[in-house]
């Protein structure tokens, strides 16, 4: 992306080009086990021991399809066992208001 910023427009110090990658450091970010002492704290916390969990994190941005996901984790609605959750920020706020006029309890 650098390159085709430096190509498109020579106007661009490429010095003044940092890019940043939009993926993770596998070596330094990795999931844990649930008995890691915080993650343990986490699901008592959320009242999610003994639950089955599927998780979200990250930019809950604009351009994720994450609209039709929470609308067909609202077909689960119904199972007190089977939770989904994201953690993150962004724009797209009305996702916590299609939960909560939904009466879905368990994103």
């Amino acid at each position: 992306m650098k390159q085709t910023m430096i190509n498109g427009n020579t106007k661009i110090d490429a010095n003044k080009i940092e890019v940043i990658n939009n993926w993770i450091n596998e070596n330094e970010v990795y999931p844990l086990d649930k008995s890691y002492e915080l993650v343990n704290q986490f699901l008592v916390n959320n009242n999610l021991v003994n639950k089955f969990i599927f998780m979200f994190s990250g930019n809950i941005g604009l351009y994720y399809d994450l609209e039709n996901l929470i609308k067909v984790f609202g077909k689960f609605k119904e199972y007190e066992d089977l939770h989904f959750i994201f953690i993150g920020e962004g724009a797209k706020k009305e996702l916590k208001r299609f939960v909560s006029e939904n009466n879905i309890n368990n994103i």
